[in-house]
């Protein structure tokens, strides 16, 4: 499981440092720890934790499914079914979309600041 922190710009500021446009931010070893990007291909194993800049887990995923959490109900995540996607909107703002026949999830409006586990 990795988590991914919705960033709406490709501005991304992770603790006192800034990043802009690249694609990975912090790596060691040639081992990526956290890297940018607008997309991920999911699978049936796929386990995701997404949170807002802020630090609010919005949602799980698993597989191509999303399960938003309290907190991210309490923020005003939404969520809509268009023919095969769904699409997460967060006050109003789309944040990121699934499309189910692909297993892509993508974010339309920003980036995700991609955080690997540690093995």
């Amino acid at each position: 499981m990795f988590k991914l922190v919705y960033q709406p710009s490709p501005r991304v500021k992770y603790d006192n440092q800034q990043f802009i446009s690249v694609p990975f931010a912090l790596q060691f070893s040639n081992t990526e720890h956290t890297s940018i990007t607008n997309e991920e291909t999911l699978d049936s194993s796929s386990k995701i934790q997404i949170y807002h800049p802020d630090g609010t887990y919005l949602a799980k995923l698993s597989g191509t499914r999303i399960f938003p959490t309290a907190d991210g109900e309490k923020a005003g995540i939404k969520l809509s079914h268009p023919k095969n996607m769904t699409v997460c909107e967060v006050n109003g703002q789309v944040v990121f979309e699934i499309f189910h026949s692909s297993g892509q999830f993508y974010t339309p409006n920003g980036f995700f600041m991609k955080c690997h586990s540690a093995q």
